[in-house]
């Protein structure tokens, strides 16, 4: 996974708000749909690296315990809240993303219904319908990451609420088969997540180069 860029994230979100200035545009639509596929796809990334940082502090408490084990504790509990919140972040940005997308494929077909030439009429559904069924395949791969990603958080808030009533050596050693368990279930979480990464790129390239055809058969302009 690539670091998050701040700056980047940021850019997008000016170009989103730019967009908002001429929001019926068929352009401004596509501009917003297809930045919020950028802003999901950067919070994913960040939600990767998070997630490699928490199981890090985890096999840091689990496998080096120190005499003092409170401080790889607290980095471990401030590192599964930080995950929560990515989580959360990710699935808000996710559903702004799917809002925006679906605005984009309602004013395509609306504009569509107005094109009297019927071959050209007939290319602009069928171009559409394709990017829908392309986009569904994204949503559908989101779904799957996301059913293994809320249970690893689970098992992992269980690990860090034992620890906080039994935060000794022999709790440590009595949480380390559970342990793996997370290990592998992250294992899982990150290939899922790769998918979604590969589809969010995907559909944001293909989403880059529509166009909405007109009646004259050119694309349509702001």
């Amino acid at each position: 996974m690539i670091l998050i860029s701040t700056a980047r994230l940021a850019l997008i979100a000016f170009g989103l708000t730019l967009s908002v200035g001429c929001a019926n545009s068929p352009r401004a639509k596509s501009t917003a749909a297809v930045g919020s596929v950028s802003v999901v796809k950067l919070e994913l990334e960040r939600g990767a690296t998070q997630l490699d940082t928490t199981i890090a502090s985890l096999r840091d408490l689990v496998d080096q315990p120190a005499s003092d084990l409170r401080p790889q504790f607290y980095n471990y509990r401030n590192q599964v809240e930080q995950l929560e919140r990515a989580s959360r972040t990710l699935a808000s940005r996710n559903q702004s993303m799917k809002a925006r997308t679906q605005v984009y494929f309602d004013a395509w077909e609306k504009n569509a219904s107005a094109i009297k030439t019927p071959a050209v009429r007939e290319i602009s559904v069928e171009r559409r319908l394709a990017a829908r069924e392309s986009f569904a395949k994204l949503t559908a791969a989101y779904a799957t990451g996301r059913s293994t990603y809320i249970p690893l958080i689970d098992q992992l808030k269980d690990i860090e609420l034992y620890l906080s009533h039994d935060l000794t050596a022999a709790g440590i050693a009595a949480v380390k088969s559970s342990a793996q368990d997370v290990y592998a279930s992250a294992d899982r979480s990150k290939q899922a997540f790769e998918t979604v990464s590969e589809e969010l790129t995907r559909v944001e390239s293909e989403l880059s180069a529509i166009e909405t055809p007109t009646e004259s058969g050119k694309p349509a302009t702001p």
